[in-house]
Parts: structure tokens; C-alpha cells; sequence
């Protein structure tokens, strides 16, 4: 159960909180962005892998190491709603690059792979789920992620051992799937949990799946 402090903390405005905490540059502590565009330019991209199992196009945006594993870490863990929204908003633009034009017809959806019941209660949000939903309004028409699955178990990847972590989550469809569908998550590191939503999609009847990251664990 999220504090009561906690909540207090997500109801401060955007312009309060940031009187209170203002943003300092990640990579040179420079106030302003969360990252200058100095910085931004800087950041390491993500490296070349082949698709984890089950996925046929996979891209990430950044490599997980240095000033970006910063960045992803801020939003995550530093009530960064906010910025995982300007960063979901440069995963739509790398959708767009990348999928042929395939969501500005309507022809895929967007959906991510959800993370676990406790996370989500004690950061009040679901990343991925924010980063999804940001990344389909680059589209015009905007496109409208949306709800495909259901994370069973509580269990999380995070802090797990690799051979623990290839195990991967498991996932069950919570509507009906169409037959081109794009995951978005936060960082693919063994693959595992692209892996497992792929597969609860590919049952679920799902033909074509991409998936785009935010970051890649090099």
C-alpha cells in the first residue's frame, strides 16, 4: 500500500514540485532538463540484438549503461512520470522508423508488457504502460495503446540472477489480440519477459510482433 506521504507527493503540482526538487542535468548537474541537449546527443545508443523468441522486429533506443542507465533509473524510481512520457514521445519516434508506417494506418496495435501489482501500487505507475501510451501519440492519427495483458504471479525481474531472470514472468491476455501487435517496455536485458508477453500473444492469436525498448542492457 502506497504512504500517505507518497500520495501527497504525486499531488504536488508540476511547477511546485519542481520548486521543491528542481531538475539537474543526469550527465554535467546543470539545472534545467533532466538531460541537456549537450548530454542528450551524448547518450550511448542502444547495441544491435537478434529478437528475443517469439518476437519478429525487435529495437531498442539506448544502451543501459553510464548517463542513460541515470536517466532510465530517474524516471523509474523518481516519481518520473513525466519524463518517461517525454522519453515514451522518442520511442514513438523510433516506432515510426522503424515499423514501416505500419501504425499510422491503424494496422497494429501498441500495448506493453505490465509490470507487477507492486510496483505499480508503490511507484503509482505502470512504465511501461506510460511509455506505451506517450509513444502512441507520435501517430497521426494518434494511435491508442492499449490493454493486452495480464502479469501472473508477483514475482519481478528486477535484482533476479540471469538464470533466474531467463526464465521470465508469465503473462495471460486480458482482451482480444489483434493480429499485429507492438509490446513497448522499459529495458530488455535477457530477453525473457519480451519473450514470455510474445508468447501469451502469439496463443492469444496474435501474428506479427515487434517490440520497441527504451533502453538496451548491453
Amino acid at each position: 500500500m502506497i504512504r500517505s506521504a507518497d500520495n501527497d507527493l504525486h499531488s504536488i503540482g508540476a511547477a511546485t514540485w519542481n520548486a521543491v526538487l528542481p531538475r539537474t542535468c543526469i550527465g554535467c548537474g546543470r539545472p534545467g532538463d533532466d538531460c541537456c541537449p549537450g548530454c542528450a546527443a551524448a547518450l550511448p545508443l542502444a547495441p544491435g540484438r537478434p529478437p528475443p523468441h517469439g518476437v519478429d522486429v525487435a529495437v531498442g533506443w539506448l544502451a543501459h549503461r553510464g548517463v542513460a542507465a541515470e536517466l532510465v533509473a530517474r524516471a523509474k524510481f523518481h516519481h518520473g512520470v513525466g519524463l518517461l512520457e517525454r522519453l515514451g514521445d522518442g520511442l514513438g519516434r523510433l516506432m515510426a522508423a522503424v515499423i514501416d508506417g505500419d501504425l499510422d494506418g491503424g494496422d497494429a496495435t501498441i500495448t506493453w508488457a505490465p509490470t507487477t501489482t507492486a510496483h505499480r501500487r508503490h511507484r503509482g505507475f505502470d512504465q511501461a504502460e506510460v511509455l506505451a501510451r506517450a509513444a502512441a501519440h507520435r501517430f497521426d492519427p494518434p494511435s491508442h495503446a492499449r490493454p493486452t495483458l495480464r502479469r501472473v504471479g508477483g514475482s519481478t525481474q528486477t535484482g533476479r540472477r540471469r538464470d533466474e531472470r531467463l526464465a521470465g514472468p508469465r503473462f495471460e491476455p486480458v482482451a482480444t489480440v489483434p493480429a499485429r501487435v507492438v509490446i513497448v517496455d522499459d529495458v530488455w536485458t535477457t530477453g525473457a519477459t519480451l519473450g514470455a508477453a510474445a508468447d501469451a500473444l502469439r496463443r492469444a492469436g496474435a501474428e506479427w510482433i515487434a517490440a520497441v525498448v527504451l533502453a538496451v542492457r548491453p
